[in-house]
């Protein structure tokens, strides 16, 4: 009898995450990224293994962010500015247009969570996976 009221409410939790995630796709817009967050990356730049913290903060707005990236790069450690602008979808990806220090700008992808995104950039053998989480979140 408990198993049976432990899957009850088991499947009772999952629904209910469920419909909370697709409540939540269903709002996405530039709204959906407002504010400051941390975000940590990595990756590797022509087999030159890159890692990064940057912080970031969001203007839906203006559909614009700034911030920092502190990158380690095979050792040896940098701070850069960073400016984007970005366009949040109703099914919650997004695109940017991201640019870091004097380097050219480069187009990136990522998908909105209810507490962060999740980001994936590659281009001409430079790859970076992450994800950032909004300051202040649990």
């Amino acid at each position: 009898m408990i198993s049976k009221t432990l899957r009850i409410a088991r499947m009772f939790v999952l629904a209910s995450f469920a419909l909370s995630s697709a409540a939540w796709a269903a709002t996405c817009s530039n709204a959906s990224l407002s504010g400051t967050y941390g975000f940590l990356h990595g990756g590797n730049n022509s087999g030159t293994p890159v890692i990064a913290l940057s912080q970031a903060t969001f203007d839906s707005s203006a559909g614009a962010y700034t911030g920092e990236v502190t990158e380690n790069t095979d050792g040896v450690i940098t701070t850069e500015s960073l400016t984007a602008t970005y366009a949040v979808v109703s099914n919650c990806t997004v695109t940017a247009s991201v640019r870091v220090g004097s380097h050219p700008a480069v187009n990136v992808a990522f998908v909105v969570t209810p507490t962060g995104f999740l980001f994936l950039f590659q281009k001409l053998g430079a790859t970076s996976s992450g994800f950032g989480v909004k300051q202040g979140s649990g």
